[in-house]
C-alpha cells in the first residue's frame, strides 16, 4: 500500500473512532478489494481508486474531506472515488472494473456479516459476482467449487 492511501485508511480509522463495527468492516472490505484488484491485473490508477473507494466505501462527501485531508490526492482522484462511492451499490451494467471488484468485495464482507442462507449465496453469485477472482473467493469462503483439486478435509500435520 502506498503512503497516501496508508494515511487515508488511518485517517479513516481514527474518523470513525469507537464504531468498531464499522472500521473492522473497512478493513475487510479494503484488503478484498485490493486482493481482488491485484490477482485481477488492474492496472496502477485504477487500484490506486479501488483502494481509496474501499476506504471510504459511504458517504462521497466525508471521502473528499478525507481525502483532501490527506493530500496527495489530485482533484480527479477525489472526483473518481466519490462518483464510485455514490454508484458501486448501483447493479446495472456496465460498471467498471474497479466498482465491479468493490461491490464484490463489499458482498464478500457483508455476507459473513449478515449471516446470509447459500441459497442467498448462490443467487449473489449468479446475478453479481462477474470477476474470476471475486467468484472464486465467494466460493471459497462460503463453500462453493473449491479452486484446485487439492484433496479437501485434509488434517494438517506441518505448519498449523
Amino acid at each position: 500500500m502506498n503512503t497516501r492511501l496508508a494515511k487515508l485508511l488511518k485517517l479513516k480509522i481514527e474518523y470513525t473512532r469507537g464504531d468498531n463495527r464499522r472500521i473492522h468492516h473497512v478493513l475487510k472490505v479494503h484488503d478484498l478489494a485490493v486482493l481482488i484488484g491485484s490477482l485481477e491485473d488492474v492496472d496502477t490508477e485504477a487500484m490506486t481508486i479501488l483502494s481509496a473507494a474501499s476506504i471510504i466505501q459511504e458517504e462521497a462527501s466525508e471521502g473528499r474531506m478525507l481525502m483532501k485531508r490527506t493530500g496527495g490526492f489530485s482533484e480527479h482522484e477525489i472526483d473518481q472515488v466519490a462518483y464510485m462511492v455514490e454508484h458501486y451499490h448501483d447493479n446495472v451494467s456496465p460498471r467498471s472494473t474497479a466498482q465491479q471488484i468493490l461491490a464484490e468485495a463489499e458482498l464478500l464482507t457483508s455476507i459473513f456479516e449478515y449471516k446470509l442462507s447459500q441459497d442467498a449465496i448462490a443467487k449473489i453469485r449468479e446475478d453479481i459476482f462477474k470477476t474470476t477472482t471475486g467468484r472464486r473467493l465467494l466460493d471459497a469462503m462460503y463453500g462453493g467449487t473449491p479452486w484446485t483439486t487439492a484433496p479437501q478435509n485434509t488434517k494438517c500435520t506441518s505448519h498449523c
